[in-house]
């Protein structure tokens, strides 16, 4: 059974990122079972002239989720289209 319209909402939480192309954001989900969170991962296509979704990770709790987002930007510093493949910062 799938929760109503009303029931499920997604607002952006506050934490968004932009690295390079890539752009992370943590966001906070209202269900019927409380808050949930989530975090999302979207490339920018110029050639489209939009942001691709690449990946949704939802169900974490909120340090789960704000640990993840902070792994994502601390180590991410762009996408490569022609090798399909992200660009990581220099450790």
């Amino acid at each position: 059974m799938f929760p109503s319209d009303n029931a499920m909402e997604a607002h952006a939480y506050p934490k968004e990122r932009i690295k390079g192309n890539v752009r992370i954001v943590l966001h906070e989900i209202a269900t019927q079972r409380g808050t949930s969170y989530g975090v999302e991962v979207s490339v920018y296509s110029s050639f489209a002239g939009r942001w691709k979704l690449v990946s949704f990770t939802a169900g974490p709790d909120f340090v789960e989720a704000t640990a993840m987002f902070n792994r994502l930007v601390g180590g991410i510093r762009g996408y490569c289209w022609m090798d399909d493949d992200y660009l990581l910062e220099e450790q």
